[in-house]
């Protein structure tokens, strides 16, 4: 592995980066999820530490735009690992840091941790609409959620998440777009589950976790027992609604965007 951090090395960097223009300049399409068209969201990329609630330690947030995601995993798709490492590295480096009177973190290591959980980002669909906000504490990265467009309240996905001791739970945002397709369905589960499954998905389920086609049934089927409550509630409301359960079924709630 090269060493990062000399100059002869900086400088074979900056030219390998500099040869990569003709892979990373033609832009990844993203896709305005209550229109289909598309748009471009620019987010921001930084880093940030916080003091974590319940702990004697500083936890850091790192919020990458998806812009910068859309390079990284360009260079993971062409499996350029060495490249794709090192522009991982000097991409980190240059975020702006707010520090609330604490050290940066070393920015090696979080560049190295970063590499390793970048093939967990990829399976992400739909992860080009939004960037990412991840938590790094003590070394490791603990969490991560999307963040979506300032000005995208009315949106279309569907999340995971774990749950300690207890059934994973799935979420769905609906669009009023998406629901006036839904709602001419007439409670049909197949064609439901057809324009579910098309949605974003945010995955954060843990370990080789996935969102499979029995947690869509189970959300479908959530969408027709709450049919008309949704009815009234996207009737007299102009924001989008989400449908929120566990991947066993057992219990629905309702929330507004």
């Amino acid at each position: 592995m090269k060493t990062l951090l000399t100059a002869v090395s900086f400088l074979t960097v900056s030219s390998s980066i500099g040869n990569l223009n003709s892979i990373l300049n033609t832009e990844i399409k993203t896709t305005n999820i209550l229109k289909n068209e598309p748009i471009k969201y620019d987010g921001k990329d930084e880093i940030c530490t916080v003091w974590k609630e319940n702990s004697k330690s500083p936890a850091t947030l790192i919020y990458i735009k998806s812009s910068t995601l859309d390079s990284w995993f360009k260079l993971f798709s062409l499996n350029d690992l060495e490249k794709l490492r090192e522009k991982i590295y000097y991409d980190t480096i240059k975020f702006p840091y707010q520090g609330n009177n604490w050290a940066k973190p070393n920015i090696y290591k979080l560049s190295e941790v970063l590499m390793n959980i970048l093939k967990s980002l990829t399976s992400i669909h739909g992860y080009n609409t939004y960037g990412v906000e991840l938590c790094y504490y003590f070394g490791t990265l603990f969490s991560k959620k999307p963040q979506f467009s300032p000005n995208t309240h009315d949106k279309n996905i569907i999340e995971k998440y774990y749950k300690f001791l207890w059934h994973d739970t799935l979420k769905i945002a609906l669009s009023r777009y998406e629901w006036q397709k839904i709602l001419n369905t007439n409670k049909n589960k197949t064609e439901i589950f057809n324009i579910i499954s098309r949605f974003p998905e945010w995955d954060a389920s843990g370990w080789k976790g996935y969102i499979s086609n029995k947690d869509l049934y189970t959300l479908s089927e959530k969408i027709i027992e709450n049919f008309n409550q949704l009815k009234t509630k996207f009737e007299n409301s102009n924001t989008g609604w989400k449908v929120v359960t566990n991947t066993t079924g057992s219990w629905t709630e309702l929330e507004q965007e």
